[in-house]
């Protein structure tokens, strides 16, 4: 049996000094295999929050809202 490595991607999503809470459809088992960037740079994983769904998909919560951006999760 192969096995099959896929990288997900979700994004862009946009900042705009409000939303704090951005969604992601990419699968994962656990928070630390996510990787967060605004405008690409890494975002420190201690300044969001992971929220996993049942499905393995979820939302990061970035507090406070940033006031712009490009955000790939």
């Amino acid at each position: 049996m192969a096995v099959v490595n896929e990288t997900g991607i979700s994004g862009p999503l946009y900042a705009n000094g409000v939303t704090t809470v951005f969604p992601f459809d990419c699968v994962v088992a656990s928070a630390e295999e996510l990787t967060v960037e605004v405008d690409g740079v890494p975002v420190d994983p201690d300044d969001y929050v992971v929220t996993l769904s049942e499905d393995f998909t979820g939302s990061i919560t970035i507090s406070p809202a940033l006031a712009a951006g490009e955000i790939y999760i």
